[in-house]
């Protein structure tokens, strides 16, 4: 009895292996799992709902877009972002988190990151690109996914509540190299939106976020939209391509000294208090020629900033316009030494407040069903392996310290990645991160960040350089 009940398991599970694609009933499930991003991110283990802030966030949070960091002082502020990462570059790693033991990942990995925003006030507009390229390990197949960002946010309460929304794109093109031929190549369109809420002067941030599906048909080879291809190149097409919907709460706690949300107090705009000086003064003058031109009586009821009477004597207004160029000169010269004595007491302030922190952030996530789906490794090698049969749950937990004041920041931090895979289990993560300044050049002090993720059949690891705040 013994040796049928493993005759029938050994030829089950042999043909539940074989399985083959030969009919284009299925949908490539394409949402990436595990955490990529900027150092400080990854170290966090991606528990970075609530303190998104800047173009590195809003992967995370839309309402990124807006939220000003502690030292962003301006009206008008500007950002730039990018970097370049090799996960699992020097090893096969289980990128997709397939249960075959390493068996099909990636090699020759790299995402490239690219991104700008800018900040008016309270408001905030930005855009970015995230392009992912890397091989499947032993097929002759190439994956390029690109993710396109374009959106804005606003700030309310002076600062305190940040929400945010934008446009995703999602473009993805699967080629097989032996045969120099495109398998699957579409295009998809989807909201994401998301809120942070930074009560002044609490230790604390809440964060929430949402991204609705993308979905979209392969694109027709031939050039006929309405006669798409089954197959390509011996390869059996879907019938569509699908990142499902994902929502994302956070919150973040900061113990001891130093102020997670300070009070917020925009610079006043010196220059504007200047002009208005330069403006009373020259009305006063132009009183006093119209007095003298119409008599005192006749102009007892005029009065500045607003005269309903001008002075007429041509050789008093060339003169006057010269004096106005000239005042106006001295006056711009002076806003421009004002801001910049405003901008460096406010920069002093903020670099005088306490450095002794604890942050603990931690986020909640979800992910929708793709039906009849498979994975997009299932895929290259025609196996239909069930992918996003269920909703998926992941979980993100964080630690930052300074641990030794303006010198040495440390993070850690654990996530478990979602299982995509029926009946594969969830893998859990580790995250190490370390910032260390180096020296100040060029009016900016830089620091050098390593940080590593680990798991089962998965490393990733990255060093850089940057400015450290």
């Amino acid at each position: 009895m013994r040796c049928v009940a493993l005759v029938w398991l050994v030829v089950t599970s042999t043909a539940a292996a074989q399985a083959r694609l030969t009919t284009n009933d299925f949908v490539v499930d394409v949402i990436g799992t595990p955490v990529l991003g900027s150092s400080r991110i990854i170290g966090l283990s991606g528990a970075y709902t609530s303190l998104a802030e800047g173009v590195d966030g809003v992967p995370f949070n839309p309402a990124a877009y807006a939220a000003r960091a502690g030292w962003e002082l301006d009206w008008y502020e500007w950002e730039l972002g990018g970097g370049i990462q090799f996960p699992g570059a020097f090893s096969t790693a289980d990128y997709f988190l397939n249960g075959l033991g390493g068996g099909l990942g990636v090699d020759s990995f790299f995402a490239l990151q690219f991104a700008g925003r800018l900040q008016f006030g309270d408001l905030g507009l930005g855009s970015s690109v995230e392009f992912q390229s890397f091989d499947l390990s032993g097929n002759p197949t190439s994956v390029g996914l690109t993710t396109f960002r374009v959106g804005g946010g606003y700030s309310l309460m002076r600062g305190q509540l940040v929400v945010g929304g934008g446009l995703r794109v999602l473009q993805l093109d699967v080629t097989d190299t032996d045969a120099v031929e495109s398998l699957v190549n579409f295009t998809g369109f989807g909201a994401e939106l998301g809120a942070i809420l930074r009560l002044q002067d609490r230790p604390w941030r809440i964060g929430a976020a949402f991204r609705s599906p993308i979905s979209a048909e392969i694109a027709a080879v031939s050039g006929n939209p309405m006669d798409p291809p089954t197959q390509v190149a011996g390869y059996t097409l879907p019938e569509r391509v699908r990142s499902p919907w994902e929502v994302s709460i956070g919150a973040s706690w900061q113990f001891l000294e130093r102020p997670f949300n300070p009070r917020f107090i925009r610079p006043k705009a010196v220059g504007r208090g200047v002009l208005a000086e330069l403006e009373r003064e020259a009305c006063a003058r132009e009183l006093e020629q119209v007095r003298r031109e119409v008599g005192a009586a006749a102009s007892a009821e005029l009065s500045c900033p607003a005269l309903r009477i001008h002075a007429r004597d041509p050789a008093w207004r060339r003169a006057e316009a010269l004096r106005s160029r000239e005042e106006r000169r001295r006056a711009a010269a002076e806003i421009a030494t004002r801001e910049e004595e405003m901008v460096e007491f406010w920069e002093a302030l903020h670099e005088s407040l306490p450095r002794r922190f604890v942050l603990v952030s931690a986020d909640v996530i979800l992910l929708g069903r793709t039906e009849r789906g498979v994975g997009l490794d299932a895929f290259v090698r025609q196996e239909r392996r069930e992918r996003g049969a269920s909703i998926s749950f992941g979980y993100r937990l964080g630690v930052e310290s300074e641990v030794v004041p303006h010198r040495l920041k440390l993070r850690g931090g654990t996530y478990l990645e979602p299982a995509r895979y029926t009946g594969v289990p969830y893998r859990p993560h580790g995250t190490f991160g370390v910032d260390l300044r180096l020296f100040r050049f060029l009016g900016t002090d830089w620091r050098v960040t390593l940080v590593v993720d680990g798991a089962r059949d998965y490393v990733n690891w990255g060093l850089s350089i940057g400015s450290w705040h």
